[in-house]
């Protein structure tokens, strides 16, 4: 059966929706697509549905169906580009939930020297950074400067450029740069904001307004505030004090106003008026070291006293004459047989009290002799 047979309502439809199909695709940004649909014009129904269908072997059915199913698609058949409706400047971001907007923050308990944060925080949340998030760190709620921290994307690790003491407050804060805030996420946030901002103040001190409004009700307090202000010193007054104090109004009275020394100056050695600072100091004391050292490294070595000694003779000493006799000790001497021997002072005196002790005895032993004779010449008689 043809569908040039079918009825008049059914070819209306059809001619309709190439008609609704050709004002869409000339509204369209790509020329081909409306000068194909302008070809709709003056075909068969049979023509139609073979653009349509690629095929003429269906039912009417079948081509609604088939257009029923392309209308209901949602992932974009035609490839449409943000740019080409208009949304060419727009991020494809998500919408951030409150705790995305604040920031995640992650906390942990510094030990002594700690430096590097990674894995699990005190509420066993894991850190987590990725490569569109921006990181800030406060250090006992204080924020750290971006130039004295350091993060690594691969390894979720945050690290210091100067350790943390042990018990510090360490809040990694992980904010998402790639997600949309609605009014009312923004409203919770900013409203965090400021609750942390006034803090403890009253609840009908908490705004500017009430704030303008009590001053402006109480203008005692304006007039207060303002002679309180006025008594106050002003920049000339404090400007003339501080050039007239001297080095006494500060506790300094006894310290000269001295320069610091060249290198130079501290090599020679010879100005009073320059202070020296330990690193001047040391390069001093390193280069008198380093002279003293070379003076020391021009002197003999022990191994060159040993070699020179070791080769003297005694001639070379002026005892050419002199025998390498060791000294004889007093027995040695007493008995007078030795001939490489030495004798002392002490040897000689030793030789001395032997021969006057046998002088001695041999006087005994003639007095002895003698008395006996005379003895037995008075018996005689």
């Amino acid at each position: 059966m043809s569908y040039e047979t079918e009825n008049t309502a059914v070819r209306t439809a059809i001619l309709a929706f190439a008609t609704e199909l050709k004002t869409q695709l000339q509204n369209a940004s790509t020329a081909d697509f409306a000068t194909n649909a302008g070809q709709l014009e003056g075909l068969t129904l049979n023509e139609v549905v073979e653009l349509i269908a690629g095929t003429t072997g269906l039912t009417i059915q079948d081509v609604q169906d088939s257009l029923d199913a392309f209308i209901a698609r949602q992932d974009n058949p035609h490839n449409v580009t943000a740019t080409q409706v208009g949304l060419g400047l727009v991020d494809n971001f998500g919408t951030a939930t409150e705790l995305e907007a604040a920031g995640i923050g992650y906390v942990y308990t510094a030990t002594a020297g700690q430096t590097a944060f990674s894995g699990s925080d005190d509420n066993a949340a894991t850190l987590e950074l990725e490569d569109s998030a921006v990181v800030y760190v406060e250090l006992n709620d204080s924020r750290v400067g971006e130039a004295n921290y350091t993060f690594d994307v691969p390894t979720d690790t945050v690290t210091l450029n100067t350790a943390a003491s042990v018990g510090d407050k360490v809040v990694i804060r992980v904010v998402s740069s790639d997600k949309f805030m609605t009014t009312q996420v923004l409203w919770h946030v900013m409203d965090a904001f400021w609750a942390q901002k006034v803090g403890g103040a009253p609840a009908t001190l908490d705004t500017i307004a009430e704030l303008a409004a009590a001053l402006d009700g109480n203008p005692d307090i304006v007039d207060n505030l303002i002679s309180q202000i006025g008594a106050k010193a002003d920049q000339a007054d404090i400007d003339a004090s501080l050039a007239a104090l001297t080095k006494a109004d500060v506790g300094l009275s006894n310290v000269q106003n001295y320069g610091v020394a060249t290198n130079q100056e501290a090599l020679d050695g010879l100005a009073t008026d320059k202070y020296m600072t330990p690193a001047l100091t040391k390069a001093h004391t390193d280069a008198v070291a380093s002279g003293l050292q070379s003076q020391i490294d021009a002197k003999a070595t022990q191994a060159d006293i040993d070699s020179a000694t070791g080769a003297l003779t005694k001639s070379d000493v002026g005892l050419a004459s002199v025998d390498n006799y060791a000294t004889a000790t007093v027995p040695e001497t007493v008995t007078g047989t030795a001939t490489n021997l030495f004798v002392t002072p002490a040897g000689v005196k030793g030789v001395r009290d032997v021969m006057e002790a046998d002088t001695s005895a041999a006087f005994t032993a003639i007095e002895t002799a003698f008395n006996d004779a005379l003895a037995d010449l008075q018996s005689a008689q």
